[in-house]
């Protein structure tokens, strides 16, 4: 399976760390130069709500994309530059049948926020199982676009529905929740076998600045309400498997 490395031409420190990673698993890639937030033109309209570094970030994922299906392949692993491996990668890469749903991206790193530690919810059996590594589907958000396999019907989905950028590409890729998701599965990995550097090792070196949240306008009842229910849906959900946590396989 094919790798597409997504790399600014600024950062070659990043390059050689992932150059390195990639050959000591005996891993080739294609390098996929990123488009710049911080120095090229990209047409971005004066709506567009997105930093330009967010803008950027989601043009070079189609740029990506567009490289990938340039091949008659099915599948390819999408990487950005700022992730530390596994030694477990080749061995799920080479497990064809953790990736053989057309209509899914498999994530094969760990939820990337601040709580990466805390669990997420998944139906609680997995999906499929090969060598000891497991997938589930994941139920509710997960951001982070590190590392994941995506299918050819997924990847020409994406380029002919949602090529305009309007949400960080994490976003639009596996907040399941927004109107206009395109309905293909999220798949997760278990363990997971990427992780981003700056919560595995205390990193800050993110190129992307987030726009704030924006305020929901809800009133503190429907909040306070909302908050209830989820606490009800979880201590529901434990006993029956749907919270799981998918810790980094340092090993």
């Amino acid at each position: 399976m094919k790798i597409y490395l997504i790399n600014l031409t600024r950062r070659p420190d990043r390059l050689a760390k992932m150059d390195s990673a990639l050959k000591a698993l005996g891993l080739p890639y294609t390098r996929v130069e990123a488009v710049d937030g911080a120095t090229a033109d990209m047409g971005q309209p004066v709506s567009n709500k997105l930093p330009a570094t967010g803008y950027a970030c989601y043009l070079s994922h189609l740029k990506a994309y567009r490289a990938f299906l340039e091949t008659p392949d099915s599948h390819c692993v999408i990487l950005e530059d700022d992730v530390a491996l596994s030694p477990r990668l080749p061995e799920a890469l080479s497990a064809s049948d953790l990736h053989t749903d057309k209509n899914a991206i498999l994530r094969l790193e760990a939820p990337t926020n601040v709580h990466w530690r805390k669990p997420s919810y998944s139906l609680p059996l997995a999906v499929a199982s090969q060598n000891g590594l497991a997938s589930y589907k994941l139920l509710t958000k997960s951001y982070g676009t590190g590392a994941f396999v995506i299918s050819r019907e997924v990847a020409e989905d994406i380029l002919a529905h949602q090529a305009q950028p309007t949400l960080h590409i994490d976003v639009r890729l596996f907040h399941q929740q927004y109107e206009d998701h395109l309905g293909f599965n999220i798949l997760q990995i278990n363990p997971a076998l990427a992780i981003q550097r700056q919560y595995s090792e205390g990193v800050k070196d993110s190129d992307i600045m987030h726009t704030p949240p924006e305020r929901s306008g809800k009133h503190p009842m429907q909040k306070n309400i909302e908050a209830n229910l989820q606490r009800i849906f979880r201590i529901l959900a434990r006993p029956f498997g749907f919270i799981r946590r998918f810790p980094f396989a340092e090993k």
